[in-house]
């Protein structure tokens, strides 16, 4: 596996590539590297990855600490898979920084039968007056997600202000039925938080026999 670090410094694109030759870690877990004879590159705007093998891998997010500046989160929003072989995945991954807001967001799955799922790969795309942010897999390292009557907490760091949130857009990549209730949303710094209610008790899951694989909800408008 190659790491890519994209930078802009005074208007001057650089790029700088490691070979990363530590072996990854089982699925859910954690691999930190640290690259010691990197060079300045100013202020960073992306990461890439890159594979040789046609070994399948995806990765999360990625998240660098620069020495002097502050963490960076840079999320696979199309949760593409890393492989040489093209009908596995992409040989390259680009990820951008997409801002320096931070959310807070509760998933409640419903207390009945068959609501929980032993995996989900969702997504959500937050919609605002000033704009999109995307996350990439919400996922609980280590942790039993999705279970029924249970509230998922996820933190998503480094995404864009969208301003005012209006909607949101989630999508799974999984044929496990899901059942959720309520997706509690706080942008961190907003007094309020918004809530989104799954009113028509809409079941998610790729297989079409089971649910939908995505599903829009948004605030109701004031009449005020």
């Amino acid at each position: 596996l190659s790491s890519g670090i994209n930078a802009e410094y005074g208007g001057t694109k650089s790029h700088f590539t490691k070979e990363l030759e530590k072996k990854m870690a089982d699925k859910q877990n954690v691999d930190t590297f640290t690259i010691t004879d990197g060079e300045a590159l100013g202020d960073l705007t992306g990461v890439t990855l890159s594979t040789a093998g046609q070994d399948t891998w995806m990765v999360g997010w990625v998240t660098v600490q620069p020495e002097d500046g502050e963490v960076m989160y840079f999320y696979n929003t199309g949760v593409k898979t890393l492989s040489t072989d093209p009908k596995k995945g992409v040989a390259s991954l680009d990820m951008v920084e997409q801002g320096k807001a931070k959310y807070l967001i509760y998933m409640t799955t419903a207390c009945v039968k068959g609501a929980k799922a032993d995996f989900t790969g969702l997504t959500i795309k937050i919609e605002g007056k000033k704009g999109v942010t995307e996350t990439g897999l919400l996922n609980q390292i280590n942790n039993n997600n999705w279970e029924s009557g249970n509230t998922d907490v996820f933190v998503v760091q480094g995404m864009k202000d969208v301003g005012h949130v209006t909607c949101i857009e989630m999508e799974v990549r999984s044929e496990d039925m899901w059942l959720f209730t309520v997706v509690e949303l706080h942008k961190v710094g907003d007094e309020l938080p918004n809530f989104f209610i799954n009113y028509d008790k809409t079941r998610m899951s790729t297989d079409p026999a089971q649910g939908v694989s995505t599903i829009k909800l948004c605030n109701e408008k004031c009449s005020l």
